[in-house]
């Protein structure tokens, strides 16, 4: 079988109730501000006080930059500005994980989950052909949610029960390769899916923002995958400079491996073939961005089983 990468963005999560990067930001702006913090004493257990709360919301609320962004130029003048940007983006995150998207009778009508479950159990009649099948597809995602994760976790209950091991976490239970390259809010066992955390509860999430990650990450587990991968797939990604750059691209093999595809809705004809060029150099390599192609249509497509 062929080794199939499949690299996430928030267009990925935005059918089951996540916030995209403009999105977020207004989220924050309304939801998660001085007033709030002062409210729940938030500031006080995390030893952020109410002026630095007050001095982070009206700046970031000022500025027409993104949270990852803005964090990352204003951290060394803002006091307490990454950590701010962690609780916020956790405390809000955590408001849209919305279980009832991932049931199968109440999923969005673009449920890109489902197919990719479809297709990856095709012609399958064991649960060990299951197991051999999920060891040839890496996902690698940009999103902090765990949406995905709890899909598969469900999917596999429903359709593999004897495969579920309870003594182990959910995430030790998926049998795909699964990486969050910025990190994760917080393991489903310590912060339940369908339960959002109070104000007062909550913990700084396990994330990191743009420029936290450099240093603190471990590229070379998900670059190996990359480098073994016949076929990389693009799924709602906004091929940011700085997110590329973290993939090891250009991919620049001396084969025509791999194969390369992604959506790219929204985008401009001129915008998908600089992207594509800061992907894709060599010109035995195959790659294709299909703008107007969701991310179900994509699966559809481009994910297959051979």
């Amino acid at each position: 079988m062929r080794k199939q990468v499949l690299i996430l963005g928030a267009g990925a999560s935005w059918d089951y109730g996540l916030p995209l990067g403009s999105e977020l930001k207004q989220l924050i702006v309304d939801r998660f501000n001085g007033e709030i913090m002062e409210d729940y004493r938030l500031g006080n257990v995390n030893a952020i006080n109410r002026q630095e709360w007050i001095d982070f919301h009206g700046a970031f609320s000022a500025s027409p930059l993104y949270i990852d962004q803005f964090t990352n130029i204003r951290r060394d003048n803002l006091k307490n500005a990454q950590r701010i940007a962690n609780l916020a983006i956790t405390y809000v995150l955590s408001q849209h994980e919305d279980v009832a998207k991932l049931n199968a009778t109440m999923a969005p009508k673009e449920n890109w989950y489902a197919e990719f479950w479809r297709v990856l159990n095709s012609g399958i009649q064991k649960k060990e052909e299951f197991v051999d099948r999920c060891k040839d597809i890496t996902v690698i995602t940009f999103n902090y949610d765990r949406s995905f994760e709890l899909f598969l976790y469900r999917s596999i209950t429903a359709t593999y029960p004897e495969l579920i091991d309870q003594a182990k976490q959910v995430e030790e239970n998926l049998y795909i390769d699964i990486h969050h390259v910025y990190g994760v809010l917080e393991s489903l066992k310590e912060i339940p899916y369908y339960s959002t955390p109070s104000l007062r509860s909550l913990k700084l999430g396990k994330i990191s923002l743009i420029n936290e990650s450099r240093t603190s990450i471990d590229r070379e587990a998900f670059l190996s995958k990359i480098r073994e991968a016949d076929t990389i797939l693009f799924l709602g990604f906004s091929f940011q400079k700085e997110n590329i750059e973290l993939l090891g691209c250009p991919f620049n093999n001396d084969t025509a491996k791999p194969e390369v595809y992604g959506t790219c809705v929204g985008l401009y004809s001129d915008e998908v073939e600089r992207h594509k060029r800061a992907i894709v150099t060599r010109p035995s390599m195959h790659g294709e961005f299909l703008i107007n192609a969701n991310c179900l249509e994509f699966i559809r497509r481009k994910f297959y089983i051979s």
